[in-house]
C-alpha cells in the first residue's frame, strides 16, 4: 500500500525520523527547563506529581533527572515556575529551628556520655598526634640516611674513576 506514490519503506522511513525529530525536541526541552537544585524541592515537586520521591538507590542527581522526565511526559514546559503546594502550605519550614526538649534522665544519659567520652577522645587525639610525629621522625630520619647513602656511592665511583685514571696514567 502505497501513499502518495512512496513505498512503504519510505513511509516507514519518514516515521521513524519524525520519531527521532521528536524526541531529540523532547531532550532539547528537558535541557531547557529550569528544575529546581534543593534534594527537598525536587521530593516535593515530585509528590504533587504523583510520583514516588525516593526510588531504591537513587541520588539526588538521578531524582533530578526523573522530575524532568517526569514534566516531559506530562507535557509541563517548565518545572521552576510554579510555587510548591507544600511550601505555600507551611509544610517547607525553611531555617525554623525544630527540637522537642527531653527528659532530665535524658539529659543526665546525655551528659554522662559526653564526660565520659571527651576524655577518651581528647587522650586517642593526643596519641595520634604523638605516633605521627614519631612516624615522621622516622621517615625524615631514613630520607637522610638514604641521601647519605647516595652521596657515598657517588664519592665511590668518582673514586673509582681517578683511580682508573691513574692506573691508565702509570701504563703510559
Amino acid at each position: 500500500m502505497a501513499d502518495e506514490g512512496f513505498s512503504e519503506k519510505t513511509l516507514e522511513s519518514q516515521r521513524a525520523h519524525k520519531q527521532l525529530l521528536n524526541e531529540y525536541e523532547q531532550r532539547k526541552k528537558g535541557r531547557q527547563m529550569t528544575l529546581p537544585t534543593d534534594d527537598k524541592s525536587i521530593q516535593l515537586r515530585l509528590r504533587e506529581l504523583g510520583e514516588p520521591i525516593i526510588l531504591f538507590g537513587e541520588r539526588p542527581p538521578e531524582r533530578r533527572e526523573r522530575l524532568r522526565s517526569a514534566y516531559l511526559a506530562r507535557g509541563i514546559e517548565d518545572g521552576g515556575a510554579s510555587s510548591s503546594a507544600y511550601t505555600l502550605s507551611g509544610f517547607d519550614s525553611g531555617n525554623e529551628l525544630f527540637y522537642t526538649e527531653g527528659t532530665q534522665a535524658l539529659r543526665t544519659a546525655r551528659l554522662f556520655m559526653v564526660r565520659y567520652s571527651l576524655p577518651k577522645t581528647r587522650a586517642s587525639i593526643e596519641a595520634s598526634k604523638r605516633k605521627r610525629a614519631e612516624d615522621d621522625e622516622f621517615w625524615n630520619a631514613r630520607d637522610k640516611i638514604k641521601a647519605e647513602k647516595k652521596e657515598g656511592e657517588v664519592i665511590v665511583i668518582l673514586c673509582s674513576s681517578l683511580m682508573l685514571i691513574r692506573w691508565r696514567s702509570k701504563r703510559n
